[in-house]
């Protein structure tokens, strides 16, 4: 049996998902399309991500966490304040095919994301495209867990 090596470089959304969808593929492909296995070990494919951040897998996706504690009184949980933030991709749009199915049937139902319907300043265009909702961020954890799923 011939053991197949991937590797995929890079650790954003765009590897993830390909990495994702490589070993779903495999997987269908040993056990047919009804098959729920993600596993590629029965396969004989080892899927390796690689990503130079320092935290694991991400890219642009950069979530932040910091704990700020109350100076006087340090050991009371009650007195500190967590902060979260996305500082890389805040949000996302699922303009393809593709990433609707994934968001509708995978993301949303899973409590991955959510639908954004906040609002922009100015004249709605934000980074060369217009506001054309439907905007998703991620609903916990950051849209860094869209990678981590």
């Amino acid at each position: 049996m011939i053991m197949i090596k991937v590797a995929v470089v890079g650790g954003g959304i765009t590897g993830c998902s390909f990495a994702s969808t490589l070993a779903k593929l495999f997987s269908e492909d040993r056990n047919g399309p009804s098959s729920t296995s993600s596993s590629t070990d029965n396969n004989n494919v080892e899927i390796h991500l690689f990503d130079q951040g320092r935290s694991g897998v991400g890219g642009r996706t950069s979530h932040r966490v910091v704990v700020v504690d109350d100076k006087n009184n340090n050991d009371d949980d009650a007195n500190k304040m967590i902060l979260r933030w996305d500082h890389g991709c805040q949000f996302f749009r699922a303009d393809t095919p593709e990433l609707q199915t994934i968001q509708e049937t995978e993301w949303m139902p899973k409590g991955f994301t959510q639908e954004w319907k906040g609002d922009f300043a100015g004249d709605g265009d934000f980074f060369g495209f217009p506001h054309r909702p439907p905007f998703y961020t991620a609903a916990q954890g950051g849209i860094k867990s869209l990678c981590q799923s």
